[in-house]
């Protein structure tokens, strides 16, 4: 089979991007860059001495499960007891978010039932 020039420099083209992945990977001396700790909240506003005390004695998995939670959520882990911080570290996704879920119902405030002798109701 004959290549034209035209289905050469395609078939060439179309190889870019592996060459330069390849030569990204193996041809570089240098290292890739090390991704930073997560910053310890010891230096964040708002935590109690305890509260970073008990962060510093978090597995790192924990640590850096914390930080990547929204600040609600920081709020709510810092309300279970360890070895569900240590669990929802741990889990899947999906069953992370199934715990999240009941996690955050519990933690909401709930409505006050209406006193049946009560003349005005409550919202």
């Amino acid at each position: 089979m004959r290549y034209t020039p035209i289905t050469a420099a395609l078939a060439a083209l179309a190889m870019l991007p592996f060459a330069a992945q390849a030569q990204d990977h193996h041809g570089s001396k240098e290292q890739p860059p090390v991704e930073a700790a997560p910053e310890a909240p010891a230096t964040s506003p708002g935590l109690t001495a305890e509260q970073r005390a008990a962060y510093a004695a978090w597995p790192e998995n924990v640590k850096a499960y914390y930080q990547t939670l929204s600040a609600e959520r920081q709020a709510i882990f810092w309300s279970l007891p360890d070895t569900d911080k240590v669990a929802l570290a741990t889990m899947s996704t999906p069953d992370a978010e199934a715990a999240w879920a009941m996690a955050e119902r519990k933690a909401k405030p709930q409505p006050q039932p209406a006193d049946p002798m009560d003349p005005q109701p409550r919202q």
